[in-house]
């Protein structure tokens, strides 16, 4: 062989392989790609082939545990869709963890993935694999695609080749991750195409890989179809398998809208996209709306269907007023429709300085009163409003709180008198300034209570019927027209039993209207004369 063909050879054997689609941005990209692994709900029996002999470093270890716990958590786990398990590999293979052993089970032998020691015999871990792992007795199921995922440096100090074949013709998808970046024989034990299942990547990346091997495995197993995320009233997110425009330089979206419209009404819409995308977000649609999509594949004279809706138009307040001022309190209201809100959290604090104060109500909250605040103060409010979809939007608004107004001293001499089994008079002097009005209130015990109202000038209430041998509480406040003072209250007891009525006889009267009094009933006494008099005031004509 000569020089240069070696050469390239050389390069070609150290150069590594990675498929198209791992070029791709990661961070975001990597996001979406789980989510569409969740998305999709396709059966599968996943086997994870994970290396802890002496030729891993504890750093590589370290970052394929991330690497695993991450594939994990992007597939859609349970008993009708993912099950996951685990096999060590290092002189002897460990099932760690069975298809039948819970997902919580699973994430614990994840996170708990300790270096080990020994040879590293894959060869053997992949022939124990296909006798003793995918079995019913590990709760391998008969009709479902069954893949296997080996993440390795690359090295082993056996045979992997003729193991792997068995594996493969007993119908088992072959995922091989390396952090070599020679071959060492992995290209014959992946499953074809090699450039969608085998993968070299560094170790420091073996965490941000995780959404790209979700997606090929998910594609290379489920039928070729299209993925429908990220939902909302206006939008969502279209994926489709990554290798779908591989020979394309671009493919075509075709959507339109099928709810009932025909003719002109019914509009078509046509969308490109570079052939190496895997994914995009449709905008400006219409909520609560069907509609049918088309991707096709120019080059490639492919093409795949779904049917999408859009989600319900959200319904949420869209303003915030100050209902009520107080000089320690505002009241707050949120007018309009709460159908889609989750909850609110509200955060206000004074204009100038602090403290920053929050209060979080549920979606059925109509409003709050704030409190207790400073007077005569400015402060900042603003309402985040968390809806069901998990989007959210921020209202905001500002309000002063009333000045104080000093305590007015109470009105005094409050006396509860004529009382009887049920009324009492109470009455009471001025406490100096004019009041507008005074506010009665009566209260007994067992939750009885009532208020009455009475004009300025009036220093006296007739409070009837009140309970029998209770005690009645009266407080007595006046209103001015800034403030009110304090209250002055006194206790009194009604009487046990009504009052029995006087019946009194008076002597008959003249035809002057005088009473006649016997001469010898009357009796003066010493004060007669003033006895006189006060009757000669008393019967003064006109």
């Amino acid at each position: 062989m000569g020089a240069l063909p070696a050469l390239l050879l050389c390069l070609f054997l150290s150069a590594p392989l990675r498929p198209a689609a791992e070029r791709r941005d990661r961070g975001e990209q990597a996001d979406v790609d789980l989510a569409a692994c969740r998305a999709s709900h396709h059966a599968m029996d996943l086997l994870l082939l994970v290396d802890i002999s002496g030729s891993i470093t504890t750093v590589e270890l370290s970052h394929t545990r991330d690497l695993v716990q991450r594939l994990a958590g992007g597939l859609d786990v349970g008993q009708d869709r993912v099950q996951v398990g685990l096999v060590l590999v290092s002189d002897w293979p460990s099932l760690v963890v069975t298809f039948s052993d819970p997902p919580s089970r699973m994430q614990k032998a994840l996170g708990a993935l300790e270096y080990g020691s020994g040879d590293t015999n894959s060869g053997r871990a992949l022939d124990y694999t296909h006798k003793h792992v995918f079995v019913p007795e590990t709760g391998s199921r008969n009709n479902v695609s069954k893949v296997v995922l080996w993440i390795t440096d690359g090295l082993s100090t056996d045979d992997v080749v003729t193991p792997a074949m068995r594996l493969k013709e007993a119908g088992v998808k072959i995922f091989v991750v390396s952090t070599g970046s020679r071959s060492f024989g992995l290209h014959a034990v992946a499953s074809e195409p090699a450039e969608d299942t085998l993968f070299f990547v560094g170790t420091e990346s073996l965490p941000s890989v995780a959404g790209l091997l979700c997606r090929a495995i998910i594609d290379s197993v489920a039928p070729q179809t299209l993925l429908v995320s990220e939902v909302s009233p206006n939008s969502f997110r279209l994926s489709w398998p990554w290798n779908f425009g591989r020979n394309d330089d671009h493919l075509i979206i075709d959507y339109s809208q099928v709810d009932g419209l025909t003719g002109e009404d019914s509009k078509r819409f046509l969308r490109r996209v570079r052939g190496n995308m895997d994914s995009t977000i449709l905008s400006g649609l219409m909520p609560n709306t069907t509609y049918e999509m088309t991707l096709l594949a120019p080059r490639g004279h492919k093409a795949l269907w779904v049917s999408v809706k859009t989600e319900e138009e959200e319904t949420a307040p869209e303003k915030v007023v100050v209902q009520e001022r107080g000089v320690h309190s505002l009241g707050l209201a949120w007018p309009g429709t709460r159908k889609h809100v989750q909850s609110y959290q509200v955060l206000y604090g004074p204009l100038s300085g602090r403290p920053v104060q929050n209060v979080t109500l549920n979606g059925s909250a109509e409003g709050v009163v704030l409190g207790p605040l400073r007077p005569n103060t400015v402060y900042l409010i603003a309402v985040r409003v968390e809806l069901r979809s998990g989007r959210h939007r921020t209202l905001s608004v500002s309000g002063r709180t009333r000045p104080a107004v000093p305590r007015r001293p109470p009105p005094h001499s409050l006396m509860l008198t004529d009382v009887t089994s049920s009324s009492l008079v109470a009455s009471w002097a001025t406490s100096g300034r004019p009041a507008l009005k005074y506010n009665v209130q009566l209260g007994a015990p067992g939750g009885f209570s009532r208020s009455v109202t009475v004009p300025g000038h009036v220093h006296m209430a007739v409070l009837e019927g009140l309970k029998m041998d209770t005690f009645h509480s009266v407080c007595i406040r006046a209103v001015y027209k800034r403030g009110s003072s304090v209250a002055a209250c006194a206790k009194e007891k009604t009487l046990s039993a009504p009052m029995p009525r006087r019946q009194a006889k008076c002597p008959p009267r003249t035809s002057r209207g005088r009473q006649q009094i016997p001469f010898g009933r009357r009796r003066f006494g010493p004060f007669r004369h003033d006895m006189r008099m006060h009757r000669l005031e008393l019967f003064r004509p006109g």
